[in-house]
């Protein structure tokens, strides 16, 4: 596996965790969905910019 790869799925893991975590604590904190749900999609969509850097170095390194 390659830098991008494992970043990728480090970041998809603590984006669903944060998701999750938010929707867990939904009975203790007023925000808690808010703020699991922002910090989730923004690290889904930091993996997604890891993910997109993958997919072109593996074009590079087949063309």
């Amino acid at each position: 596996m390659n830098k991008n790869q494992k970043t990728t799925i480090v970041f998809l893991l603590l984006g669903k965790s944060f998701i999750a975590g938010g929707l867990a604590l939904k009975n203790f904190y007023l925000h808690s969905v808010t703020f699991g749900s922002i910090i989730g999609l923004v690290l889904i969509l930091i993996a997604l910019r890891f993910a997109l850097k993958w997919a072109q170095d593996e074009k590079q390194i087949l063309n």
